[in-house]
């Protein structure tokens, strides 16, 4: 017969077996389903949150083994041993691949606390929200870390492998070096490096190197940037936030070192509204960055808010800081100001440099603020450095139309033995040179003074460009080129040094004073274009029949060559050694005559060659004309002239259809073939003579007057 069991006592035993199940049950979920698990397959270690949210695994070295904890629960797979529902270990023998960290999103932070070493990659990356390096880290192979929020390196990161191997490390929002995180190489080879702020590209994600971090990439690349892009995207300070500086990238006492590979930085200053600073890219406190044949190129953007000069720059090295190339690769800067008064570029500080020691072009390019500041400035003892001929390119303008480049109160110095060349940013930017000179890129006398001696030349201004430059009193070092639109000149001192001034289309004109407007050793002026202009005289304007001698161009040279396109050419010679002239009248756009005069040396036109209807007048007071390879075409003329005293010696000369007109107050040589084709007189108040030929044809007559030397 079958035994009934009273309900009661049936509800009781449900109860206990129930109880007991649960028992069974719940420490065994615990473990096979934590909020972590830890696990390892042929070789590889892989750390997986697959609940997400609120965990922070903390990772270390317990003896021989990996550590790992989480708060939240953390299980052991294949290869790992369960110490409690918290706490799993690895033994690190049993590691011989890649040591990956995945978590599943939420707010799951990750921290290594301990120095580790991984025999391969080294990946924390996906779904992690806030990543801290505590203890030291050594990887075989790359190493990724990557945070959803802030990124924190407390401890030094190094690479083990021989092979060429890249750290790199992305946030969301900041990264941050501190308490002397340094990368490098325990082994060999290059290690690449990418700091990677901001990589969601929200407008908020700095890069900060503290003091006695060193990044030394041993021949590897070196890139901090922001966005999906590190290369051409930047790292932006967070904005908004009142007594907190927002800059982009700044380096504290921290050092850039990459040798062979190349170092990119791209900052973007924040948005800070008062009190603070938002500076594209700083470095600050004795920073370094150095490369040898590794290029370098910082590009900074200020950001907005109120402020001074100081506030938005764009890239500011400051306070003892250097960019260095110490072989051939090549320096670029780029700095954009921000809002306000602030300067695209700023040197500041005594001993803070731009400075390339060897072949390495140095290449600057600064945009100034809406505020009324420039793009380049050099303070407090800053200075631009070039050694080993390596050039030097300063490209600057300014939003605001104020001065562009400025040198302010300092000791430093742009050095070099290569070329210097500083222009502006656009083709219409005027230009001033010199003491009280106009023009938005503005070289006063404080700031030439700057520019040390020993570049192998200095240019100032486009090729291309349009504007109007200004030349006062200026004094030069070295050879000198001046390009512009137009221009106008007075008392421009090269001393012997060479000087070229080229003009796009308007004139190279006397400025207006009655001195010397041009003094070097070989001057060279170039006319281009079709533009002529009324007014003070020099290479095409409008030049009288008959200038006075304030109405030219006054310039004291030892050899003077002079092409214009359109126009005249008005030139006084004011030297006392005697000068070599070149002058070619090409009348490619319109017409004009060439004159030439001296009152203080002689003059000798060693060729001279003129368009059609352009006249060349030579004449000497108290001194000698001598001509050679002097051919006019057309109906034009030559009238060489010597009065008081001064001989007249003509080499080679052919007036084509025109008259070549000689009146001496001395004697008159003929060493060379003369031919002409129109009525000439040649006058001399002493002797006529020469072994030369002398050829006229056609319906001309010469006209021969000696007055007391006779004719030969």
């Amino acid at each position: 017969m079958k035994t009934r069991i009273p309900q009661l006592l049936r509800h009781a035993l449900s109860a206990r077996i129930l109880k007991k199940t649960r028992a069974c049950i719940e420490p065994l979920e615990s473990r096979i389903a934590p909020a972590s698990l830890v696990s390892l397959t042929n070789g590889d270690l892989l750390v997986f949150d697959s609940v997400g949210g609120n965990d922070a695994i903390t990772i270390s070295v317990n003896g021989g083994n990996y550590h790992f904890n989480d708060p939240s629960g953390i299980g052991s797979g294949s290869g790992s041993f369960q110490i409690d529902g918290n706490n799993v270990e690895v033994p690190i023998a049993l590691v011989t691949g890649n040591f990956s960290v995945v978590t599943n999103g939420g707010n799951d932070t990750v921290t290594f606390a301990s120095a580790i070493s991984v025999p391969g990659d080294l990946t924390a990356e996906n779904g992690i929200e806030g990543l801290t390096v505590n203890g030291a880290i050594t990887a075989g192979g790359n190493v990724t870390l990557g945070s959803t929020f802030d990124l924190n390196v407390n401890a030094s990161i190094f690479k083990s492998g021989t092979a060429a191997q890249t750290l790199t490390i992305r946030a969301s929002n900041d990264i941050i070096f501190n308490s002397s995180a340094d990368v490098g190489v325990s082994g060999s080879g290059v290690f690449n490096v990418v700091l990677n702020s901001d990589r969601d590209a929200a407008g908020g994600g700095k890069i900060v190197l503290n003091t006695g971090t060193v990044i030394n990439s041993n021949g590897g690349s070196i890139t901090l940037g922001g966005g999906t892009d590190p290369l051409t995207m930047p790292a932006v300070g967070a904005g908004g936030i009142t007594g907190s500086n927002s800059h982009g990238i700044t380096l504290i006492g921290a050092q850039l070192l990459s040798g062979a590979g190349a170092i990119s930085l791209r900052g973007q200053g924040g948005s800070v509204t008062t009190g603070e600073t938002n500076i594209g890219v700083q470095l600050n406190a004795s920073s370094l960055i150095q490369a040898s044949t590794g290029g370098i190129t910082i590009f900074g953007t200020g950001g907005t808010g109120s402020g001074t000069i100081d506030n938005h720059v764009g890239v500011a090295v400051e306070s003892d800081s250097d960019v260095v190339s110490t072989g051939s690769g090549a320096i670029t800067i780029t700095g954009i100001a921000g809002a306000g008064t602030s300067r695209g570029l700023s040197v500041e500080g005594t001993g803070s440099t731009i400075n390339s020691q060897s072949t390495g072009a140095i290449n600057l390019f600064g945009t100034g603020g809406t505020g009324g500041q420039g793009g380049f400035s050099m303070k407090a003892g800053g200075a631009v450095l070039a050694g080993g001929g390596a050039s030097v390119l300063i490209e600057v303008d300014s939003v605001s139309g104020a001065d562009s480049f400025a040198l302010i109160n300092t000791a430093g110095t742009i050095s070099g033995t290569g070329a210097l060349t500083i222009r502006p940013a656009s083709n219409a930017t005027t230009i001033g040179i010199g003491a009280g000179a106009t023009g938005v890129l503005n070289l006063d006398a404080t700031d030439l003074s700057k520019l040390a001696d020993g570049f192998s030349g200095i240019t100032i201004g486009r090729a291309t460009g349009t504007g109007a430059a200004d030349v006062n009193a200026s004094t030069f070092n070295d050879n000198v080129t001046i390009l512009a639109g137009s221009m106008y000149v007075t008392e421009l001192n090269a001393g012997t040094n060479n000087v070229s001034l080229t003009t796009l289309s308007g004139p190279i004109g006397n400025g207006g004073d009655v001195g010397v407007d041009v003094t070097g050793g070989v001057v060279t002026l170039l006319k281009q274009g079709a533009g002529k202009t009324a007014g003070f005289y020099g290479i095409g304007d409008f030049a009288p029949v008959n200038p006075t001698a304030d109405d030219y161009l006054s310039v004291d040279a030892t050899t003077l060559s002079a092409t214009c396109q359109a126009g005249s050419i008005a030139l006084r010679s004011s030297g006392t050694g005697g000068v070599s002239m070149s002058l070619s009248q090409t009348n490619t756009f319109g017409t004009g005559n060439t004159f030439v005069t001296s009152l203080t040396e002689d003059l000798t036109i060693t060729s001279s060659t003129s368009a059609a209807t352009a006249s060349l007048y030579a004449s000497a007071t108290g001194h000698n004309v001598s001509v050679s390879n002097v051919s006019i075409v057309g109906a034009s003329f030559i009238s060489l002239t010597t009065t008081t005293s001064g001989n007249i010696t003509v080499a080679s000369a052919a007036s084509n259809s025109g008259a070549l007109n000689l009146n001496s107050a001395g004697n008159i040589v003929i060493n060379g073939a003369v031919t002409g084709t129109a009525n000439s007189t040649w006058a001399a108040g002493g002797s006529i003579t020469g072994a030369g030929n002398v050829t006229y044809s056609g319906a001309s007559t010469l006209g021969v007057t000696s007055t007391t030397g006779g004719v030969n």
